[in-house]
């Protein structure tokens, strides 16, 4: 890239604030390079929010928390950031992929979500995120040591102090209620946002997908229809975590539990035990419910609808998804033993 210590490999994407590309520093030091849509960069407001995305990622030093490793400009003076290679799949290419998760794999992705989340709502510099949706966790499969749940893009980041900017920012699918009425945002923000996605990992669509034809319905459901229970979704999700997962979509932010809160409880919830006369595993039990749903029910996928069958992986989707599951599965069992000692 001229003017700069970088050499491009491959445009990776494309967003509203910048062009995303695989980079490499000579002799082999790989990253990626976030910069700043051009255009967008001749105007102050924007390259504030652009800082004030790199200023947030270099401080939040967390291993669930993609990194920062170089901030700098070209030659033309557009600003960009290097941060570290992630390889793998985003969270919505792995629903898309298997549609609804093991359990167990759910909750170990959401417990480093909620980890994330904790540690940038705490920060000396506390921030909200405001865009918690599967496009932007990162399921990061390194060449060493186990998969690690990655929260990235932090473009519409806003601080914690701030007392809001009268206008929306996020994605409406996943935005609270106060974030749509362009409130002040908080912490409970981002949980709703959190709990929308477990919600999804284990019911396989969000509570509000029958809505999703167009964005009036949509805000209109966030705003004032109550979604459908999780463990009417679900059945074979214990209550208990339903009411969890529930609780962190409550209209109301003060009735959200917050990050800590929500990842201590799946802790000690997200292991399901089975006793008595019930030693098959979930997954036997899951598919006899679903395949037993002889008639349609009400369900997150609509009124009288009924569940929608698996989907199919495409082209090699499929053994980066059986693997990618395999290594969260076992990292949960591993968080399971070390939680019970």
């Amino acid at each position: 890239m001229f003017g700069t210590k970088y050499e491009l490999v491959r445009k990776l994407g494309e967003g509203g604030m910048g062009i995303v590309y695989q980079v490499v520093k000579p002799p082999r030091i790989q990253g990626v390079m976030k910069r700043m849509n051009p255009e967008l960069a001749q105007h102050g407001e924007f390259v504030k929010m652009f800082l004030d995305e790199v200023s947030v990622l270099a401080q939040l030093d967390h291993p669930n928390i993609v990194r920062v490793y170089d901030f700098d400009r070209g030659d033309d003076g557009v600003p960009f950031y290097v941060m570290e290679l992630l390889v793998g799949q985003n969270l919505r290419d792995v629903l898309d992929a298997k549609g609804v998760l093991p359990p167990h794999v759910a909750f170990e992705v959401a417990r480093q979500l909620l980890e994330a989340l904790h540690a940038a709502h705490t920060h000396e510099v506390a921030v909200v995120h405001r865009d918690v949706k599967p496009e932007n966790i990162f399921l990061h499969t390194p060449k060493h040591g186990p998969p690690v749940v990655k929260l990235i893009d932090f473009g519409v980041v806003a601080f914690l102090d701030d007392k809001g900017s009268g206008h929306f920012s996020g994605t409406i699918r996943y935005a609270a209620p106060e974030q749509l009425e362009a409130k002040r945002a908080t912490s409970k923000t981002d949980i709703y946002a959190a709990a929308l996605v477990l919600y999804e990992m284990l019911a396989g669509a969000s509570p509000f997908e029958h809505r999703a034809h167009s964005d009036k319905t949509m805000v209109a459901a966030h705003l004032g229809e109550a979604p459908p229970h999780l463990a009417d979704v679900a059945p074979w999700i214990p209550r208990t975590v339903a009411e969890l997962v529930m609780s962190g979509l409550s209209k109301l932010p003060d009735q959200r539990p917050d990050a800590r809160r929500f990842c201590e409880r799946l802790s000690e919830l997200g292991v399901v035990k089975h006793q008595g006369n019930d030693p098959a595993p979930w997954e036997t039990r899951q598919d006899e419910i679903l395949k037993s749903r002889s008639k349609p029910v009400a369900t997150a996928y609509g009124a009288a609808a009924a569940p929608p069958p698996p989907r199919k992986v495409r082209g090699v989707g499929r053994e980066i998804a059986v693997g990618l599951l395999t290594g969260l599965a076992a990292l949960a069992a591993l968080h399971a033993v070390l939680a019970n000692r």
